[in-house]
């Protein structure tokens, strides 16, 4: 095939990338592979059109005027099989192994009754089989490529900075990262960060960090229990077999509670589950919680409260006057529902993992009159802060954010305040009147106080095993 580009800011910057990765690139290759690199890095900002053949001279009919012509350099044969090429991804896909075995899990889960399907649950998340089903599910990506970023992931999560600098420099001699790819490098560097923060020791902490380069309420985890120790925060994979006793928080992420789990603030997002009893429950982020903790033989848990609340301490800043506008702030799995927004409402990006990103959504928050959002950690901060907010979800999309809705009851009685759930809006939010859905309440100092009590005896259960 033929592919020609337009004069386009977006087009000359993908020649550009393709000029300085073959200049930059330690690999021997031809323009081909090149070009590949950046149509990879640049195809999401691009549109393209298919020129029809009756306009190639030489190849239309006499009525057509043709104005596109081409040749061929005769040099392919010089140089086949001799330099780096990008692997082939041709042909129909197969469903794969893991997409067919998580199908027939799911069936057989749906046919069980209640209670054996809520143990068989549980040992199936402990013994880390989930994690073998869903881990990589949709990849469809070059698989030199994706083994080259799980490198660097695990360089940033495990290794030191040095080695996670080798494998990122490794990756860009020859390849020139994809947005997505750019994301998982981003959110590399954030897993070394936290984890080399002191040489005294490390933290083991478990929280959900995709989608890259982060999602606001999962990457608060890192950002708040780091707040309370001088020592690293490495991370401990959610769905993974746990090795060793570790913190799991923030989150509504209580299923994958283990045996040797350290519980402190953490939810569920449905309760027809049955939890691992013989963790040590510090907190739980509610009373729901900690309902279905005590039905699965599990202790009394009394200590409630979202680890959220606590970003106004974490992060302190002054609400002065504001700019008379709304910020809108969506849950990352709504992003692309097609919505129309009233002129005097912004959106800003849930998706940030970083520490200077989320501050700077915080300070941004801040300078609003309101807020609008359907993410319930973007809710809690607004709480923390007392800013006036409204909690929403979508028409049509309420299922798109996992779970039965219990985890909203369940953060708000578990912080004392009145029991809420998602007002459903409709996709044209011109026509809404956020007046009636927006609250204005503030979380407590007293509740502030016992969630910083319960993650500082969580740090000091760690330090005793």
């Amino acid at each position: 095939c033929f592919w020609g580009l337009n004069t386009t800011a977006e087009a000359r910057k993908l020649i550009a990338d393709a000029s300085n990765l073959e200049q930059a690139s330690t690999v021997r290759a031809t323009d081909d592979y090149f070009l590949e690199e950046a149509w990879r890095a640049n195809a999401d900002d691009l549109t393209f059109q298919v020129i029809p053949s009756g306009c190639v001279v030489g190849r239309g009919e006499s009525t057509k005027d043709a104005f596109f012509t081409f040749g061929s350099s005769g040099n392919v044969a010089e140089f086949k099989g001799k330099v780096e090429q990008h692997s082939s991804h041709g042909g129909r896909r197969k469903k794969s192994l893991k997409g067919t075995l998580l199908s027939v899990a799911k069936t057989l889960e749906d046919r069980l009754p209640e209670g054996i399907a809520r143990k068989a649950r549980r040992i199936v998340d402990g013994a880390g089989i989930t994690d073998k089903l869903v881990s990589g599910k949709g990849s469809k990506g070059d698989p030199i490529r994706t083994a080259a970023i799980n490198q660097i992931l695990d360089a940033g999560m495990y290794g030191t900075p040095p080695e996670l600098v080798a494998a990122i420099t490794k990756f860009e001699a020859s390849h020139i990262p994809t947005s997505v790819e750019a994301k998982a490098i981003e959110a590399a560097k954030v897993f070394s960060m936290y984890a080399t923060k002191s040489e005294a020791g490390q933290v083991p902490l478990a929280w959900w960090p995709r989608p890259f380069p982060g999602n606001f309420g999962d990457w608060l985890s890192p950002l708040i229990v780091s707040n309370y120790t001088d020592l690293g925060i490495v991370h401990q994979s959610v769905s993974r077999v746990a090795k060793r006793e570790h913190i799991i928080g923030l989150g509504s992420i209580g299923r994958f509670i283990k045996p040797n789990s350290i519980v402190v603030g953490t939810g569920i997002s449905t309760d027809d589950l049955e939890l691992v009893k013989s963790a040590k429950y510090v907190s739980v982020r509610g009373p729901i919680t900690a309902e279905v903790v005590k039905k699965s033989g599990g202790p009394t848990v009394d200590s409630f409260g979202d680890p959220g609340i606590l970003l106004s301490r974490i992060v302190p800043i002054s609400r002065g006057a504001t700019n008379g506008r709304v910020a809108l702030v969506r849950h990352f799995t709504h992003i692309a529902i097609p919505i129309i927004k009233p002129e005097h409402m912004d959106e800003l990006d849930v998706q940030v993992g970083h520490p200077d990103a989320i501050r700077a959504l915080l300070e941004h928050l801040n300078q609003y009159d309101s807020v609008v959002t359907s993410a319930m950690h973007i809710f809690i901060a607004c709480q923390s802060y007392g800013i006036p907010c409204a909690l929403i979800t979508f028409a049509g999309f309420e299922d798109a954010v996992h779970g039965t809705g219990i985890k909203y009851r369940d953060y708000s009685m578990g912080v004392d305040l009145p029991a809420i759930n998602p007002a459903v809006v409709e996709l044209n939010l011109a026509n809404i009147n956020f007046d009636d859905l927006t609250t204005d309440y503030k979380i407590s100092e007293a509740k502030l106080d016992e969630v910083e009590d319960a993650i500082r005896r969580s740090l000091t259960l760690l330090a005793q095993k």
